[in-house]
């Protein structure tokens, strides 16, 4: 506990530092020039990754080495790679009890471009290591974009990478909306693609995405995997209301029975407020089924709390406190405790 308490007063006293590395590093940016506070990014950083992790008229051929004299070929001077860890520790309901909890994930991330066309981003997670996404990116005439590999639907709509709360994963985890494809981008919110080859799941999303105001509809229409989803967002320079809303029907296409106990809807709703180094975050998450008697074990009506600060731009400490109100399951979800955030 006294080292816990020493390292926390030691974030607090460090001078600010750079962004995750992959970035800020390689072109000599300090973070809060990307992100409102770490991780949230701006209207304008949006845009940046989705232009490849370029800025505008950045020659990519800086900080490179020579490879063989071929100039359609990019290899990086630098370790384009960085490290994010998150831990909790607190109490953690189940089966009706608090019970005493500590959890750590952690990330390796890895993005660089390949040629001035073209960029390669991994991400890793532990523990016990697996590859959440692994995609090549190409950029297309007239500001498309093609995706191909493995990658996260949810990446598409709110990052993940953009929430604030410990309990930020549940329901795009719920909704599996992940798998093997392409998606092709004509905008930055209008993207076709295929989300699994082997069982052919397509998907479409449409929208619009400006600074202040974002709304877009989607849809996976396949056999036994249905999901359809809406998703809205208006954004000021301390203020950011989001919701997302995910309908899943595990039935044949063109089937819409929702007494079925297949069909579920999961979601979240939220706020977050920052201002300077302090934040503070409102998350509710839902996960159940559209009838009470089918409702899964893991139903969830989670309202999630979270007061934190920026002790370095990189760095997040935050108390976070969540209540499950589901009917049938009143405990199992509700959690306190503190969250430490760390990228590197």
């Amino acid at each position: 506990m006294r080292r816990l308490v020493l390292a926390l007063i030691g974030l607090m006293l460090a001078t600010p530092l750079l962004g995750i590395p992959t970035y800020a590093r390689r072109f000599n940016k300090s973070c809060v020039e990307c992100h409102i506070t770490y991780p949230k990014l701006h209207y304008e950083s949006e845009k940046f990754k989705y232009n490849n992790y370029l800025p505008q008229n950045y020659n990519p051929r800086m900080k490179t080495i020579p490879f063989r004299k071929d100039n359609r070929l990019y290899l990086p001077a630098d370790a384009p790679i960085s490290f994010r860890v998150r831990s909790f520790m607190g109490w953690l309901a189940n089966s009706g009890n608090l019970n005493p909890h500590t959890a750590l994930d952690a990330g390796v991330f890895l993005s660089f471009n390949l040629s001035s066309i073209s960029a390669f981003y991994i991400a890793l997670t532990a523990p016990g290591i697996s590859m959440r996404d692994a995609f090549l990116t190409l950029k297309l005439p007239f500001s498309s974009r093609l995706l191909i590999g493995r990658y996260d639907l949810s990446e598409f709509f709110f990052k993940r990478s953009l929430r604030l709360t410990y309990a930020d994963l549940i329901p795009y985890t719920r909704a599996n909306l992940k798998g093997d494809g392409f998606a092709l981008s004509l905008t930055p919110y209008f993207q076709v693609g295929m989300l699994s080859f082997d069982s052919a799941k397509a998907f479409l999303r449409a929208g619009a995405n400006t600074k202040h105001f974002t709304f877009g509809v989607w849809g996976i229409p396949a056999d036994n995997f249905q999901r359809y989803g809406l998703d809205l967002r208006v954004r000021f320079a301390f203020f950011d209301l989001f919701t997302t809303t995910v309908l899943a029907l595990n039935q044949k296409l063109g089937e819409f029975q929702l007494e079925d106990s297949t069909a579920y809807i999961t979601g979240y709703a939220g706020v977050d407020l920052t201002f300077g180094h302090f934040y503070t975050s409102f998350l509710y998450n839902y996960i159940g089924s559209l009838k009470k008697e089918y409702m899964p074990s893991d139903h969830l009506s989670l309202l999630s709390w979270a007061v934190g600060f920026y002790p370095v731009s990189n760095v997040k400490v935050a108390l976070e406190m969540g209540y499950n109100f589901a009917a049938s399951f009143p405990a199992d979800g509700t959690y306190g405790g503190i969250v430490l955030d760390w990228s590197f």
